[in-house]
């Protein structure tokens, strides 16, 4: 079997188990889509804290955190 054969074969396979199993592939999409909405939402909060924590440490006046680590 050549690597163009075992393509098409998998793409037919494919085609049959996505027009079998809709309700199966709809629960995917939506996990798929909560995964991705977690992710932009937990970058998003790591970026809000590490931005407050550098408006507070010069609210502070103190010194930047690379000198206090050494």
């Amino acid at each position: 079997m050549t690597r163009i054969e075992g393509k098409t074969m998998f793409l037919r396979i494919l085609k049959k188990d996505l027009k079998r199993k809709k309700t199966m592939n709809v629960i995917l999409l939506i996990f798929v889509i909560l995964c991705s909405t977690f992710a932009a939402a937990s970058v998003n909060n790591i970026i809000a804290v590490t931005g407050g924590l550098d408006y507070y440490f010069e609210k502070a006046g103190l010194p930047t955190p690379t000198m206090l680590i050494f």
